[in-house]
Parts: C-alpha cells; structure tokens; sequence
C-alpha cells in the first residue's frame, strides 16, 4: 500500500495513480494547486470512456474540484486495434474527496463512480 506524505501541498500529498474495478485515475501536478485529471473506465473488451480534465484543491485540501474537460468513448476491434473515437465536451462540475490512501469520485453530470472508493496504487 502507498503512504499518502503528511507535508506538502494537496499537489504534492495526492498526485498518484487510483484504481477501482475497471476504472483508473492519474492525477498529476501542474502548480502547487492545480492537477490533471485523467480517468480511464474499461467498459468492455471492445471499448473504453476515457475523461481528461484540470482541477483545484479547495482551501482544506483534501476537495479536488474540476469544472472542465472531455470524455472520449474509444471502440476498438477484434484485432485488438482502434476502430473509432467519439469526443465528447463536458461542461460539468465534480469533485475527488481524498481520505489517507483512498478517494472518491463525485461526477455531478453522469454519477459515473457512484459508490466506488478507490486505492492509491501508485
């Protein structure tokens, strides 16, 4: 299990790599309160969402808000190989609540991780 630091910015605390199921979040830092957000959710052997966005911790530091970002559905083949992308825009809100070694994903548009807690892996 990966030891969240107890000094440092939000940044510094929680950038990492966080799994759940199918799903995947890489956090990355950008500044001292402003990440990328990646999450990429296996639907099924054939196809793939995968949401980019920019977020900010909140004044408590352990919030992550994001109200930007894209989603992609990626389908691909038999072959293994990409057969087509769709590219959606979000304009939507939502927050990563982050707990030690686990977070939780409040996706205000689609509830998409409704009831799932996350480990830090990396």
């Amino acid at each position: 299990m990966i030891k969240v630091q107890s000094t440092g910015s939000p940044v510094q605390r929680y950038s990492g790599v966080y799994t759940c199921d199918r799903c995947r979040v890489e956090i990355t830092g950008l500044s001292n309160n402003t990440v990328a957000i990646k999450v990429v959710w296996g639907n099924s052997a054939f196809d793939r969402c995968e949401w980019t966005m920019t977020g900010n911790f909140d004044a408590d530091g352990t919030t992550l808000q994001y109200i930007d970002g894209t989603k992609k559905i990626l389908t691909y083949g038999s072959d293994g190989y990409l057969k087509s992308t769709k590219t959606l825009s979000m304009e939507e809100k939502g927050s990563f609540f982050f707990d030690g070694e686990t977070m939780t994903w409040a996706d205000l548009a689609e509830n998409a991780a409704a009831g799932m807690t996350f480990q830090r892996v990396v």
